[in-house]
């Protein structure tokens, strides 16, 4: 190159890791046969191996996409900067928002999500979407709600029992846990607002319709049990 002369040269990196040994949580016996049948309930395997075949196909994808996912990227970005909130709200926004590009959060075959409470350089720390650390995020019902419904999902099915006792952390894949613990008053009390919160942002009458019972259940075993040792309350905080 000759004096002054500038050059971009784009790097683009790919993985491809489709399986994996991880199945953190506690199985309830009467998930083991199911279990035992199906090799997406036995360990993690990551949203994009449903989607592609092979590194191949996510090279391919990167490549053939990277302009548009760019000018996203920066749409966003740019919109974002240009909030009129106070420089040190912006921050604090961001800096939480940097979660989601994190392996603090993954996405199970099927799409759904599930999150660690946080993580370090080779280890997620303290599993299972945990209620009562999630249930103070605010930013993936607003950007993603698809995903946070997932999330509510698997709070009022495969983590409540017919009593409507919450088990506050959830397994990986997501299957029914075992209740041998008590529950986390603020995360499920937290779920049953955050429903509603899921509906006024969806708008999806049949998807609450659907929860509804549990969330009933979920409530009533809230009334029944406030106060006692077996209805404990943790706090906690997450973006």
């Amino acid at each position: 190159m000759k004096p002054g002369q500038e050059k971009t040269v784009r790097l683009m990196m790919a993985w491809y890791v489709p399986n994996t040994k991880m199945h953190p949580g506690d199985l309830d016996p009467s998930e083991k046969e199911r279990v035992d049948k199906d090799p997406l309930l036995k360990y993690h395997k990551p949203r994009y191996s449903s989607r592609f075949k092979n590194i191949a196909e996510v090279a391919a994808y990167w490549d053939g996409n990277y302009t548009d996912l760019r000018k996203k990227t920066k749409l966003f970005t740019d919109s974002f900067y240009k909030s009129t909130l106070p420089t040190e709200v912006v921050e604090a926004v961001a800096a939480n928002l940097t979660i989601l590009k994190s392996p603090t959060v993954l996405r199970q075959y099927d799409g759904r999500f599930w999150c660690w409470e946080g993580c370090g350089d080779y280890f997620g720390s303290c599993h299972g979407s945990c209620t009562h650390v999630w249930n103070y995020a605010q930013a993936v019902s607003h950007l993603f709600p698809n995903l946070e419904r997932s999330l509510r999902d698997t709070e009022f099915n495969e983590s409540q029992n017919a009593d409507g006792h919450q088990m506050f952390r959830s397994n990986l894949p997501i299957t029914r846990v075992v209740h041998n613990f008590h529950a986390a008053s603020d995360g499920q009390l937290g779920g049953i607002m955050k429903v509603y919160r899921e509906w006024r942002v969806s708008g999806d009458n049949e998807w609450l319709k659907s929860i509804y019972p549990k969330v009933q259940a979920s409530l009533d075993y809230c009334i029944k049990t406030s106060g006692s040792d077996r209805h404990r309350c943790y706090t906690g905080a997450a973006s």
